[in-house]
């Protein structure tokens, strides 16, 4: 009986291991960005965050990059993580925050290019990288139509429209892409860029991150 136990238990956590997709490191490397630009003074949860990616069962401290059950990640990812591991001092707090934010974007835009070759292409990786954020992953993302994906980051803008009957908002983040800021009708501009992501978002999830759901889905 324990050892069917013991065997549940460790499927379980390898199924949970699949679920560590490289979206979710573009997403949190992205969200250190974020809080550095936020002036966020401690970042000992972004810490605690990383490590439970890595080492979702160990109690100790010290972050590994060698847990089987955590996510695996690549030489070059580990040198991305330790950016921000290294940059902690013991208060976690970041020293060099703006280096540590230009190291970091450059990260993210080699993940984006890695992960996300296609949408990498229709907006700017750290864009890109926020809207996979607010998505809370390429799965949820994927399944966006246009209209939505359109108006991610412009949320509270849509519920005042909503509920005070305001304009309704035209674009989200998409709007700090230089390709909509060259454009005098940013609002057609932000829905052609929409329609394009789309079908790229689609593309780069079934390319890169199939999951047993959706190798079901192709057959």
């Amino acid at each position: 009986m324990k050892e069917i136990i013991q065997k549940n238990i460790e499927d379980s956590k390898i199924q949970i291991k699949k679920e560590l997709t490289k979206d979710l490191l573009i997403i949190f490397l992205t969200r250190i960005v974020e809080d550095i630009e936020k002036n966020v003074d401690n970042f000992k949860w972004r810490y605690l965050e990383i490590k439970q990616l890595l080492n979702p069962y160990s109690s100790i401290q010290k972050i590994s990059f060698d847990d089987k059950f955590g996510m695996e990640i690549s030489e070059q990812e580990k040198k991305y993580l330790q950016i921000f591991l290294e940059s902690l001092n013991e208060d976690y707090q970041i020293k060099n925050a703006n280096v540590v934010k230009g190291r970091l974007k450059k990260a993210i835009e080699k993940l984006c290019e890695n992960y996300l070759p296609h949408s990498s292409q229709i907006v700017e990786p750290i864009i890109l990288a926020k809207m996979l954020g607010a998505m809370a992953g390429i799965k949820n993302f994927s399944r966006k139509p246009a209209s939505t994906i359109q108006l991610i980051g412009a949320e509270k803008a849509l519920q005042r429209h909503i509920i005070m009957k305001k304009d309704s908002p035209k674009y989200g983040l998409l709007y700090k892409s230089k390709f909509l800021q060259s454009e005098k009708d940013k609002g057609k501009t932000a829905r052609k860029l929409a329609n394009k992501l789309a079908i790229t978002i689609k593309q780069d999830y079934f390319q890169n991150f199939p999951d047993d759901e959706t190798l079901t889905a192709m057959c």
